[in-house]
């Protein structure tokens, strides 16, 4: 889909020539039945203050039900505006300047500036590496928890950048441990949806009892459904006390009120958007598989993370490469592909890449023999 010309963020940024695969954007035309939608709604000349309606949190409780046999509570529902904005309003609310927010590292980018931007301090848990694998340091996440400043752990379920479907069992585990040390666990869940693979997503809230009543799930159409530009998204939390909280902080931060398409756009992509869903799904891990043959056989020192969620190519390039700054800014000079730089997501990141593949097969291999070209003219 040609993209320039239209402000988008990810295309009309970089000049000619250049292939961006980093921001996590598709570039597939967004479902029939959302476009329909949109165009009915905006065919009506009025566009003024829109009522959020009951549909909205039915449309929820149905998708979760029949995609991830999830049961949500209506009531438990708050609209939001945006998944990021809720993680700020909430960690202003539930913390105060000088707390510690725990993370798993390394993590999406804008976690950190969540915290940082409220004056929160940054404690990460690394997460252990064999090969490519992620999984959970038990020990050094229960030692960052137990700390008195520690009272936040935002979970990214599934993680980005590292393409990990946590467990039911790691998330119990998880929940428990926050549980018993008096820490609330905000997850976000955007990526959720996306996961062309074997390994089903589990949403947190739905684990464990622990990990009901202690938490705040982020929940949104926007990422799976190619709609970022649309404001809409939902806090989930099952506790009364601190959904109240957390509503009135929602409110006082005037993030509680959408504009007139946020609501029938989230409907439409919950009710009808099923089936574009799957055949996303379905194409984005044949990009994938694609990537895993072609590093395999062509750049076999890249050691290419399982992506069981997300759309996003997470590559351990260290065996190659000494800077992953600098290298990802030579190779966009040197061959116009513009990826992410591993160490934005924490130092744990040091000698990695992401690379996005929601996109067109003939840009997937494009991108992947720019990427080649660079090591073969070094």
């Amino acid at each position: 889909v040609p993209r320039r010309g239209t402000n988008s963020y990810k295309w009309d940024t970089p000049a000619e020539g250049v292939l961006p695969m980093w921001v996590a954007d598709m570039d597939f035309e967004v479902a029939p039945c959302i476009q329909k939608t949109m165009q009915e709604r905006i065919s009506h000349p009025c566009y003024g203050y829109t009522a959020l309606p009951k549909e909205w949190a039915s449309s929820y409780l149905r998708f979760f039900e029949k995609q991830f046999n999830a049961a949500l509570k209506s009531d438990s529902l708050c609209f939001s505006i945006g998944v990021i904005p809720s993680l700020s309003c909430a960690i202003r609310a539930f913390s105060r300047p000088g707390d510690e927010v725990v993370l798993l590292s390394p993590v999406y980018n804008i976690f950190d500036h969540s915290a940082e931007n409220s004056f929160r301090r940054i404690l990460r848990s690394p997460l252990l590496c064999s090969n490519g694998v992620y999984s959970i340091d038990w020990s050094g996440l229960e030692s960052c928890l137990s700390g008195e400043k520690a009272k936040i752990m935002v979970l990214c379920n599934p993680h980005n950048p590292v393409g990990r479907v946590w467990s039911k069992r790691e998330l119990i585990r998880i929940a428990s441990l926050a549980s018993r040390h008096g820490v609330l666990l905000i997850s976000d869940e955007v990526h959720g949806p996306i996961n062309g693979g074997e390994i089903p997503y589990t949403p947190y809230f739905s684990v464990s009892e622990e990990a009901r009543l202690n938490s705040i799930s982020l929940f949104a159409p926007t990422k799976a459904f190619n709609i970022a530009g649309v404001m809409t998204s939902a806090c989930y939390c099952e506790n009364p006390e601190i959904r109240a909280k957390l509503a009135f902080s929602l409110n006082a931060d005037e993030l509680a009120e959408g504009n007139f398409l946020s609501y029938p756009v989230a409907i439409s992509a919950w009710e009808e958007g099923g089936e574009w869903l799957k055949e996303m799904n379905e194409y984005v891990h044949r990009n994938y598989l694609y990537c895993l043959s072609f590093l395999k056989e062509r750049l076999p020192q890249a050691v290419v993370s399982p992506m069981e969620a997300t759309y996003l190519l997470w590559l351990d390039l260290s065996k190659l490469i000494d800077d992953d700054v600098a290298f990802c800014e030579g190779l966009k000079k040197k061959t116009g592909l513009w990826i992410t730089p591993g160490s934005t997501y924490g130092p744990e990141g040091k000698g990695h890449v992401r690379i996005n593949l929601a996109t067109q097969r003939c840009r997937v291999e494009d991108g992947m023999r720019r990427l080649l070209s660079y090591f073969e003219e070094a």
